[in-house]
């Protein structure tokens, strides 16, 4: 510090006492040279590290305040590049500090640029600490801040209060986003809500269909498992008094392999369909408990296909439940099923098989042995 009065006095002299700029440039080269001392660092001020940079920079300052560019620097040396000085923000802004002017008393000449540095920018939401008064920030005018309140009016604002932090700058809350008209999105205009709620009406008529129709299947049938799963009668059955229903709890909305759509459900909401997909699980090895078995055994979903219309025993119908709107299918024998016999429904076949083209057969040459002997000729 004497070392840079003594520079100071050399090449300005005397007067540089009387000269608020001068004086203002050392107490802040004191303070800086005090903080590297202390360690104090504030963000995005120029790190020193040593007294000597702090000296050289003090110079540079004083050359342009004095306006004698020839001043010598004994610390040229000692000269510490700031990083930060040229670099730019995400939004390619420069993050340089704007120069702060100050005239012959020592006052700002443009405090707007100070108060830019604090945040202080138009439009700005500021809240002063006192009482919660809110407002925006509009610009200086004859040295006062002006404040535009949401009430309206307008405020006058001494600059130092906003310097003194006597006001905040915040960032308000978002305004409220309102649906006025929640009907539009109800459950009973939502397509999915809607349709779960069908699907539950179907599984409830489809129970009330086994109810009635189950024990008799039980009573009639059982289930080969190997080598291939099909369904044997164990009795005879009379025509006409079994019936097989689907029921089941997966109800999906596209067709898929040993699925069956359902018919009279009133859906028009979208274009969806509503079909029965097979539930069935086997038992496996020691599900000899039923409380805790996972097992599902639907006669219906196990009935095997023939395109043999002879051996058809069984045919699909559609059924209803008695006052309900759905139509099922159901699978009904049409005629008397002898115990033992498969369960058989008629499904023509998909493909026709091609013929194949058949050549006629080689004649095989005789065997020596078998050949006839030619007669002799007559001389």
């Amino acid at each position: 510090m004497t070392a840079v009065r003594a520079t100071v006095k050399d090449h300005v002299g005397k007067e540089f006492l009387s000269n608020p700029q001068i004086m203002q440039a050392l107490g802040l080269h004191d303070m800086v040279m005090c903080a590297l001392v202390l360690g104090i660092r504030l963000k995005d001020e120029k790190k020193y590290k040593k007294a000597e940079g702090i000296s050289h920079d003090f110079v540079l300052l004083l050359r342009n305040i004095a306006e004698m560019p020839m001043i010598p620097n004994p610390w040229e040396a000692h000269a510490e590049h700031h990083e930060q000085a040229s670099a730019k923000c995400d939004d390619g802004s420069s993050s340089a500090q704007p120069l702060l002017e100050f005239s012959d008393g020592g006052e700002l000449k443009d405090p707007t640029k100070l108060l830019e540095v604090r945040g202080f920018v138009h439009g700005v939401h500021l809240r002063r600490k006192q009482d919660k008064t809110v407002g925006k920030f509009s610009g200086v005018k004859d040295g006062k801040a002006y404040i535009e309140l949401d009430c309206g009016s307008n405020a006058k604002v001494n600059l130092n209060e906003l310097l003194d932090g006597a006001w905040a700058i915040y960032t308000p809350k978002a305004d409220a986003e309102v649906i006025a008209d929640m009907s539009i999105h109800s459950p009973q205009a939502h397509n999915d809500f809607m349709a779960s709620i069908l699907i539950a009406q179907m599984i409830l008529e489809l129970w009330e269909l086994d109810k009635v129709h189950s024990p008799v299947a039980n009573k009639f049938l059982s289930l080969q498992v190997k080598p291939s799963r099909t369904v044997l009668a164990k009795i005879a059955i009379p025509k006409g008094k079994l019936v097989l229903v689907p029921c089941t709890s997966k109800i999906a909305s596209k067709p898929a392999t040993g699925s069956f759509e359902v018919q009279d459900h009133g859906w028009s909401m979208d274009s969806r369909k509503f079909v029965l997909a097979n539930p069935c699980t086997l038992p496996k090895d020691g599900d000899e408990s039923t409380s805790q078995s996972k097992a599902l055994l639907v006669p219906f979903f196990f009935v095997q296909s023939t395109d043999v219309m002879e051996h058809a025993n069984m045919e699909l119908h559609y059924l209803k439940v008695k006052g309900k709107s759905f139509s099922f299918p159901v699978y009904k024998n049409i005629g008397k099923i002898e115990a033992g016999e498969q369960l058989l429904y008629y499904k023509s076949k998909s493909k026709t098989i091609q013929a194949l083209e058949m050549s006629p057969a080689k004649r095989k040459a005789p065997k020596a042995s078998e050949a006839t002997p030619k007669k002799k000729s007559k001389k």
